[in-house]
């Protein structure tokens, strides 16, 4: 005669890991998870574009796509300028209230980002990229 254990199985649907509850390992010291997943029809695989293996045809089939591509939509022109005070504050905010993040040497060249017409001007330093806000007056004016 076999003797077999009791199934102490329990089955969920769970949508969220917050959903599970994690008693069950409290009492057995084990919790196990089985993942369940939706059937192909609900989730239709598309079909792939080149079914070969012949680099060949996938390189002259990528070479026409990329033909028939639209071109890239022209960026606008950047609006790069440069500081004028010989060393300025750069600020966390629009504002002398607002603390200094960096000191920037006249010349250094600055892209403006924003310029919501109030005098202050939020711009990146090219060369490190560094975003801040700085007067507009210690900036060159635009292009």
């Amino acid at each position: 005669m076999t003797v077999t254990a009791p199934d102490n199985t329990v089955s969920r649907a769970v949508t969220s890991l917050t959903d599970l509850s994690l008693a069950a390992k409290a009492r057995t010291g084990t919790v196990r998870l089985q993942l369940a997943s939706a059937d192909g029809s609900q989730f239709p695989v598309p079909e792939p574009a080149i079914a070969t293996d012949d680099t060949d045809t996938v390189a002259a089939a990528v070479a026409r796509d990329v033909a028939k591509a639209p071109a890239p939509t022209p960026q606008p022109e950047r609006d790069i300028r440069q500081i004028t005070g010989s060393t300025v504050n750069m600020r966390s905010g629009p504002g002398t209230e607002y603390s200094p993040i960096t000191r920037l040497s006249g010349g250094t060249e600055v892209a403006v980002l924003r310029d919501p017409g109030n005098g202050w001007l939020k711009l990146r330093v090219v060369d490190t990229g560094r975003e801040g806000w700085m007067a507009d007056w210690l900036v060159t004016t635009a292009n």
